[in-house]
């Protein structure tokens, strides 16, 4: 009788430890999963040749629809620069980072040391250094953050619009959200975050 009951004790003693650890895992995990940027959008692939294309010609014509902005050769040309750097560097940047799946498993990868880049603020500062590139005559890029005093929440990306124009009539440039494949938006109209100016 006392063995089966130190028996008990001992195996009992195991369960907890054992849920002790699972426990405390999960939670590890979870605030990892979380951390960085604040998403929970699958990813999307980034599609063929052509797709890529028509991605361009959206993307410049709504830089072209922007308030301010005056339509000529010109403008039209500087804007389907803008458009296909903007695109194409948010592939590259995906591949370059290893970004397989959901961004918030690739923000636990990078948190926990298994990969060294790829979280919001990478994609943006290198989205904005990639535009910087080119010698901006009729739209401007401005660094974008929400919720920045929150390690939990924090998310960044970068706008372009029109130099003098509102705030909110810049279009959102957000090549994490969707794993490579840019995500793109009027700043009014975005409203899964709450976006300010950030430099």
């Amino acid at each position: 009788m006392v063995m089966l009951r130190k028996f008990t004790c001992n195996c009992w003693r195991n369960v907890c430890s054992s849920y002790a650890f699972v426990t405390w895992f999960a939670s590890v995990w979870f605030a990892l999963l979380l951390s960085g940027c604040a998403t929970t959008k699958p990813s999307q692939q980034p599609g063929s040749l052509a797709a890529t294309d028509q991605r361009i010609a959206a993307l410049k014509n709504e830089l072209l629809r922007l308030p301010g902005t005056q339509v000529t050769d010109a403008v039209a040309q500087e804007a389907e620069r803008i458009a296909a750097k903007a695109v194409v560097h948010a592939k590259f940047l995906a591949q370059r980072y290893r970004v397989n799946g959901l961004p918030l498993l690739h923000n636990s990868l990078v948190n926990m040391g298994v990969k060294e880049r790829g979280l919001c603020h990478h994609f943006a500062h290198d989205m904005r250094a990639e535009l910087a590139t080119h010698d901006m005559r009729y739209f401007h890029v401005i660094g974008l953050a929400a919720h920045p005093e929150s390690r939990m929440r924090a998310h960044y990306a970068i706008a372009v619009g029109v130099p003098g124009t509102p705030f909110g009539d810049h279009i959102v440039l957000d090549a994490w959200r969707d794993s490579g494949r840019l995500f793109w938006a009027r700043i009014a109209e975005d409203k899964r975050y709450p976006w300010a100016i950030w430099d």
